[in-house]
């Protein structure tokens, strides 16, 4: 795999392209998001470091050690991998697979490569590298993947280069989602990319799920419907609603994003600024006839909604009683809207 199959990160390509040819180190940390893409980055940045002539694309994918890569069969390429029972690696295994084998020089590459899940090490695994971080032998590099670097103790993140994996522009994500998912409709592609944040992996997901557009509808009905709810029935039938995600919490924050974006919709029909553009441009027929059927529901009343959803995130963060916070953001925000 070449630099050119990955959809976007240009500054980051050329500058991987840059280190796997003159490395600044020994120690490359890869952060990112779930489904931002940092573990295939430091896949081609290991195949690279290996190849006999990576060039601005990568490696090349064609001499022996791209071809031994490829086949993962390269005896100087080293993956540390648990078992999906498994919830750290063991110090014992960091031993055997690293600690004791790290001075064996390549055996037909000139450098070898050890990728490593930091997601997967707690402290004691971190401790025990250390020293092979402190002081490895030339021509050895660590490749550490990671969703958070706080997880990582400053002892490595000292000695180590970061690589963070940015965000993606919604027009790169489209791009891709046309490419990857040919079945997915047009509205389907336009919603993912939108809602994806920027995150290739989650956008991919969010394409192939039909119950995405359903929850999206969800809400938005939730809103067209709330002037004239009772709010016995809104506390009845939407709460169960909510009910069904409570141990969910990717789902549950999906479906405040999708709230809040409904909302930020809204107020920017009101404003006159939704002739740029909204998230919800397939909705926007039912949004303006909601906001021109509803002249009472002002600027003022959509912020305070706003604000309602932002303390339910706030206090989903803090593990508040999961109920009495359900009902007080679904009644503050129906008391702007009736």
């Amino acid at each position: 795999m070449s630099f050119k199959e990955l959809v976007g990160q240009h500054k980051l390509k050329k500058r991987l392209s840059e280190e796997m040819r003159t490395p600044g180190g020994n120690t490359y940390l890869f952060a990112g998001a779930k489904g931002m893409g940092k573990k295939t980055f430091a896949e081609v940045f290991a195949q690279g470091l290996l190849c006999e002539d990576p060039g601005e694309d990568g490696p090349c994918g064609k001499c022996k050690c791209c071809i031994y890569f490829k086949e993962n069969t390269h005896p100087d390429m080293v993956r540390i991998e648990i078992s999906e029972k498994k919830k750290v690696i063991s110090v014992e295994d960091l031993k055997d697979i690293v600690i004791r084998t790290v001075d064996i020089a390549p055996q037909i590459s000139e450098r070898k490569v050890y990728l490593i899940n930091g997601d997967n090490l707690n402290t004691e695994g971190q401790n025990a590298l250390l020293k092979s971080l402190e002081e490895p032998p030339a021509g050895v590099f660590f490749l550490i993947t990671v969703t958070d670097l706080s997880v990582l103790l400053q002892t490595i993140l000292s000695r180590g280069i970061t690589i963070n994996i940015l965000p993606l522009p919604v027009e790169e994500i489209t791009s891709l989602l046309k490419e990857k998912c040919p079945d997915s409709s047009g509205d389907m592609i336009k919603v993912a990319a939108s809602f994806s944040g920027g995150n290739p992996g989650r956008a991919l997901a969010l394409a192939s799920d039909d119950s995405f557009i359903q929850d999206r509808d969800h809400i938005k009905n939730l809103v067209i419907s709330l002037p004239e709810m009772s709010p016995s029935t809104l506390l009845t039938e939407e709460t169960s609603f909510w009910e069904l995600i409570r141990n969910d919490r990717e789902k549950l924050s999906e479906m405040i994003l999708l709230f809040y974006l409904l909302l930020a919709d809204l107020m920017k029909i009101k404003t006159g600024e939704a002739e740029a553009g909204i998230t919800n441009e397939e909705l926007r027929f039912d949004l303006e006839l909601f906001i021109t059927s509803h002249k009472e529901i002002g600027m003022g009343k959509i912020e305070k909604a706003m604000r309602a959803l932002e303390d339910f995130n706030k206090a989903m963060e803090v593990n508040s009683n999961y109920d009495a916070s359900v009902s007080s953001m679904l009644i503050k925000i129906q008391k702007e809207f009736r």
